[in-house]
């Protein structure tokens, strides 16, 4: 480490786009730098702004580099930790704005979450496949110099691309699920209708059936509830008249959908049921 007595070395200037580090920045670097590897990761922990030991977001964003470019993975552990427990309100609110919820439906919170300190930390997924490139990690490129000039809004930034990025799935999903066939909507078979319905069979292969319908899926289509409003509570596709809700209008989709919704649930129960 640098002595306190001793003049800091200059920080490496930042090289994309002429960006330039605050100096605040730099004054918390240095003042990091010079404390002892055990206090350092001590002092990270610290989230009060008024407190003499806060490092901001933008020297902990140089600080990772820092160690990591030295091999001290104790150290970029320590500060990668701080930094994800200190922004994750900020997570948490910007996956808000897209309906991503901590409390939502499934792991779409938890994966999104995953998925932002992934591209903060190892960058973006390539398309075609191969490494990250582009994160706090990346040690070869400077795309993630803004990182130490304005954290906020480069975690911001990473949301977005995040949230944007889910959206886009959910909607091929969605366009696979409609182009699984063009024939004319139909419904599903009456033998398996009878079982699912369990008109002919006993208490134990009821529990059975139900205990199988919730296996199903509800994310990204909503197999699970789909089934259970058509065969156990005897809904119509659709469409409708507007007098009768039907699986149609409630889940906002066309009777085609649905009824291929039907036939992907179909064959996951006959697996489910196979003896």
């Amino acid at each position: 480490m640098t002595p306190a007595t001793q003049e800091p070395p200059a920080l490496p200037a930042l090289t994309r786009n002429d960006l330039v580090r605050p100096a605040i920045v730099t004054e918390h670097v240095h003042r990091a730098l010079r404390l002892p590897r055990a206090k350092l990761a001590e002092q990270v922990r610290c989230s009060d702004q008024e407190a003499s030991t806060f490092l901001k977001e933008e020297a902990l964003a140089y600080l990772i580099r820092h160690f990591r470019l030295r091999g001290d993975n104790d150290v970029v552990n320590a500060l990668g930790g701080a930094l994800i427990a200190r922004c994750a309100g900020q997570v948490r609110s910007g996956l808000a704005v897209y309906g991503i919820y901590e409390r939502g439906p499934g792991d779409a919170f938890a994966e999104a979450v995953q998925e932002i300190w992934l591209r903060v930390f190892e960058g973006a997924p390539p398309r075609g496949g191969g490494r990250r490139r582009g994160g706090l990690f990346d040690l070869e490129s400077n795309l993630s110099d803004f990182a130490q000039v304005k954290f906020g809004r480069y975690l911001r930034r990473r949301v977005q691309d995040v949230c944007r990025a889910q959206t886009e799935k959910r909607k091929r999903a969605v366009l696979e699920t409609e182009q699984l066939d063009e024939t004319d909507p139909g419904v599903a078979s009456e033998e398996l209708l009878n079982v699912l319905r369990a008109r002919h069979e006993d208490e134990a292969t009821r529990e059975a059936v139900r205990a199988a319908i919730q296996q199903l899926p509800n994310e990204p289509r909503p197999l699970r509830d789909v089934v259970r409003l058509r065969y156990l509570e005897e809904w119509l596709v659709g469409p409708s008249d507007g007098a009768v809700v039907t699986l149609s209008t409630h889940f906002k989709r066309s009777a085609r959908t649905i009824s291929a919704w039907l036939r992907e649930a179909e064959a996951m129960l006959r697996d489910l049921l196979a003896p």
